[in-house]
């Protein structure tokens, strides 16, 4: 399951791009080069017990796709003309150190005799860019990156013992961002950002806490099609002024739909963690063991939704999840626990998604009727929960979507899942 989530989130990018570049120019490429000095974020009380040194440093390689208003996209005029990317991120990561001392939950833990060391990662990822100021010398904008990273140093009972931030080689990377863009000339321009970014396996595997960093950028753009861009949209402003549309846009027609969609996917216990890390003999099998179980999870959902925009679709909807680990956490809590446990849960959520093209975002915030998972899930989760995602839309199958979520409580992830979801449109509105 582990290996499918990645593959598909790294799939997705070559899909973006072969959707987008029909009728292709040399011009609407260019490339960048980006330097981040970062620092980790210490999320909680639990991390700041390891925590230790913070810094890290990163060299971004990126290649960019840019649309322009002679490509008659009504999508990318929504968007002021943004641009697609695809990035390679490789992170010095050797500045992240981490050493936890003695306290009352270590039971049987013995302090390590060394500090800790993250390790570098390298991460492949795309990018969408959307500018909110774009002149001839001056660009702002903001952007949101989702992929994939490896990291060859991860958690170690004997090496790395302390490292609860990466517990697996594969990871998922998801990145914010924000730059202002001086085009010293019409190719070349000097690029000055803020940064944030998180790694970690999506809980299939332990440890998870992940990795979470915040830093400035530093960077050189090279944008070809920068004078073009520019040219083209004071045509358009100008001819708007005269009373023409030259930029050809489509007029969008409201909708009301409806989204059936399964999951299935897969999960790591804390539980198992916890027995591992804190409980376990050095003579039990499970003393500092590196594998951990994955277990199966399943979800359904079925939500009311409406694209009042071409970018955007909102609505509410019920979600229901099966996942029987919920006998193994009964195991773990003991005979003695007072606590219920099933594998059902249900929940009512809001839900939004953001679009372009075949491409989308989906984003929900849920709230649970009905969840018994036992002691340390009660303490932990509360009873909110979060799901985001990306998926793709064929439209030669009747616009169904194949992606991927991960469903998470208070950005801590709870699972990754593939997720296959079949829009169904039922009211159609008129302009």
């Amino acid at each position: 399951m582990q290996r499918l989530i990645f593959i598909l989130a790294t799939l997705l990018l070559p899909i973006c791009y072969a959707s987008a570049t029909t009728n292709d120019s040399i011009k609407h490429w260019g490339y960048a080069v980006d330097f981040n000095p970062s620092k980790i974020i210490v999320m909680d009380k639990y991390q700041r017990g390891f925590q230790k040194d913070k810094n890290n440093f990163s060299v971004r390689m990126e290649a960019i796709r840019q649309w322009l208003p002679s490509d008659s996209s009504a999508v990318a005029a929504d968007y002021n003309y943004p641009s697609l990317s695809v990035s390679a991120k490789y992170s010095f990561n050797h500045g992240v150190t981490m050493h936890r001392t003695p306290n009352k939950l270590w039971r049987r833990r013995q302090e390590a005799d060394y500090d800790t060391q993250m390790g570098n990662s390298i991460a492949l990822f795309g990018t969408f860019t959307r500018p909110i100021i774009h002149q001839r010398k001056w660009e702002i904008d903001y952007s949101l990156s989702c992929g994939m990273a490896y990291s060859k140093s991860i958690y170690n009972p004997y090496t790395a013992i302390d490292n609860e931030l990466i517990g697996s080689h594969l990871m998922i990377y998801f990145g914010l961002g924000t730059h202002v863009t001086y085009h010293a000339t019409d190719e070349w321009g000097i690029r000055l950002g803020a940064e944030y970014w998180h790694i970690s396996n999506g809980a299939l595997d332990r440890p998870n806490k992940g990795a979470n960093f915040i830093g400035p950028s530093l960077g050189v753009v090279y944008t070809p099609y920068h004078k073009e861009l520019i040219k083209q949209k004071e045509q358009i402003k100008q001819q708007r002024k005269e009373g023409n549309s030259a930029d050809n846009k489509e007029k969008f027609q409201p909708y009301i739909f409806m989204n059936v969609a399964a999951a299935l996917g897969g999960k790591s216990l804390q539980e198992d963690w916890n027995v591992t890390y804190y409980v376990s003999y050095p003579t039990d099998n499970l003393y500092y063991r590196t594998k951990f179980p994955v277990y199966l999870t399943v979800a359904s959902q079925i939500d009311l939704m409406f694209r009042y925009q071409r970018r955007w679709a909102s609505g509410i909807g019920f979600d229901v999840f099966y996942g029987d680990y919920a006998y193994t956490v009964k195991k773990h809590d003991g005979p003695n626990s007072k606590s219920k446990y099933s594998p059902w849960s249900t929940g009512i959520a809001l839900k939004h998604e953001v679009y372009f093209g075949q491409l989308l975002c989906q984003i929900g915030i849920g709230y649970y009727f009905h969840r018994e998972m036992g002691h340390y899930a009660k303490g932990v989760e509360k009873p909110y929960y979060e799901r985001i995602g990306v998926s793709y839309a064929f439209k030669q199958l009747g616009g169904l979507r194949l992606g991927f979520n991960v469903k998470a409580h208070f950005t801590k992830a709870d699972y990754t899942e593939l997720l296959l979801t079949m829009p169904i449109k039922l009211i159609q509105f008129k302009r």
